[in-house]
């Protein structure tokens, strides 16, 4: 990668990267907790505020137009194209994608900020999550579902949140680590493309509302703020430290 750098090349970092080292420090681990509690209130908020609404006008809802509209779409062709367009996000495929980039960033790039964003980013979709769907408990659309129904409820979109999380969070990576345009402009337009095709493949699929696929949008952008956020916040409390007097 053009402009990359690694600790054995820090004259091509950028200023402020923080290069190689263990970014994070005591503070930052309540820092993590009360971003988690933060981002999981304001996810309940929300799907509270989307389920009322919903149910106040089941028959002639948004988001009931929305489903029927893309079930009215369905062709063997598009089928297809979404089962792959969706399949990016499934536990296994991203797990695996995640777990070899780590190891990419710390073994061969050795940048560890990087890798603790990624895990970071990753971690709080997660978690933040898995708290909003037990407490929501949204029932999946009324369509036939393309893709076996997992035990999480609809709200919010799982699949779009990773995605969108994992999408910005390396967006974030190839800012911090290149300032090559083309690399810069690819990783833009890449997080741009698989959140999109995301997003239209799960609710074409029938396994979530519209409202679903905005939620976990915004909370896989929130996820990846977050992560950012907390490890900013430590290099300039480092910083801060490391100043000469």
């Amino acid at each position: 990668m053009s402009g990359a750098f690694t600790e054995d090349n820090p004259s091509a970092r950028p200023t402020g990267t923080g290069g190689g080292r263990w970014p994070l420090d005591r503070t930052s681990l309540f820092e993590v907790a009360g971003l988690y509690v933060l981002l999981s209130a304001l996810g309940v908020a929300m799907g509270w505020l989307v389920t009322s609404w919903s149910e106040s006008s089941p028959d002639i809802g948004f988001d009931e137009t929305t489903v029927t509209w893309w079930q009215a779409q369905r062709s063997t062709t598009l089928d297809t194209l979404t089962d792959v367009g969706s399949s990016f996000a499934d536990t296994a495929i991203l797990s695996t994608v995640v777990a070899a980039l780590l190891l990419g960033l710390i073994f061969v790039w050795r940048l560890r900020r990087s890798a603790v964003a990624l895990g970071l980013a990753l971690g709080f979709e997660v978690v933040v999550f898995l708290t909003v769907s037990a407490v929501i408990g949204r029932a999946r659309p009324d369509v036939e579902q393309l893709d076996p129904a997992p035990p999480t409820a609809s709200f919010p979109s799982g699949h779009v949140g990773a995605t969108v999380a994992f999408a910005l969070i390396v967006t974030v990576i190839v800012f911090w680590n290149t300032r090559n345009a083309s690399w810069r402009a690819l990783a833009v337009t890449s997080a741009i493309a698989i959140s999109v095709i995301m997003a239209l493949s799960r609710m074409y699929r029938g396994m979530h509302f519209f409202t679903d696929v905005v939620g976990g949008a915004l909370l896989g952008a929130a996820a990846a703020v977050a992560a950012w956020l907390v490890i900013n916040r430590a290099l300039e409390r480092r910083r801060r430290n490391e100043a000469p007097v």
